[in-house]
């Protein structure tokens, strides 16, 4: 008798089948196991590369921050400071440059040297000097000071308007100031007006009175050298 073969996809030898079905049990349980290890390495990967940065960036942040924090302690013995005001530390790098900046300058940084601290606070300014424990300056910053100094010379400057009966009054009289730099830079923008100017001399403009002065600031007491109409373009009185 001729036997008669299966149509494909039929029913198969369940023996067979579940031996397939066995013998490919242990790949998958292979890949699950490989799955299951590969987050854990991760996670000691990353942890040895955050100690490492740990311990390549905290170690000069942590030193520096200690220093910061004695320097403010070892000047707050010596200086009245507000104990609850933190302020900003730096360190003198080029003491003979800041003194040759200018006058303001030369006065703060009169006995400072390199490498030492300068502490800034809202109401003043301390240089301290730690290899001797030496308070240097103790007084206004540049900053003030130069506030200070265009107010006063402001004041002046409309009082000699005033008094000279360029200006009625002095009330709001708020003159805009620069100070002359390069006179024959001047000069050559106008020659009849800027003539007499020097370094040093100072520009002052009246917006609402449409005046321009050219004064010269000697001892506290401001002359004027120059007076025009400001507008567009100057016009000598």
């Amino acid at each position: 008798m001729q036997q008669q073969n299966l149509p494909a996809g039929g029913n198969q030898n369940p023996t067979f089948l579940g031996n397939q079905h066995s013998a490919q049990a242990p790949k998958k349980m292979k890949g699950m196991l490989s799955s299951n290890i590969v987050p854990p390495m991760l996670v000691v990967i990353t942890v040895l590369l955050v100690i490492n940065i740990f311990l390549t960036i905290s170690p000069p942040y942590i030193q520096q921050r200690n220093l910061t924090q004695q320097v403010m302690e070892e000047v707050a013995e010596q200086v009245e400071v507000n104990p609850f005001e933190t302020p900003v530390v730096s360190v003198v790098a080029d003491a003979e440059n800041l003194r040759s900046s200018n006058s303001i300058q030369a006065q703060v940084y009169a006995n400072a040297q390199d490498g030492d601290y300068v502490l800034g606070y809202s109401d003043k300014m301390v240089i301290y000097r730690r290899s001797t424990g030496e308070i240097v300056y103790e007084g206004d910053s540049p900053g003030t000071i130069l506030n200070r100094n265009q107010q006063a010379l402001r004041d002046s400057v409309v009082k000699a308007a005033v008094s000279s009966g360029v200006i009625g009054s002095a009330e709001n009289a708020n003159p805009q100031l620069s100070v002359v730099t390069d006179p024959k830079q001047l000069q050559s923008q106008d020659a009849e007006f800027y003539k007499n100017a020097q370094s040093g001399d100072v520009i002052a403009i009246f917006p609402n009175n449409e005046v321009i002065l050219l004064v010269r600031s000697a001892n506290g007491q401001v002359t004027i050298i120059e007076q025009g109409e400001y507008n567009t373009s100057i016009v000598k009185n």
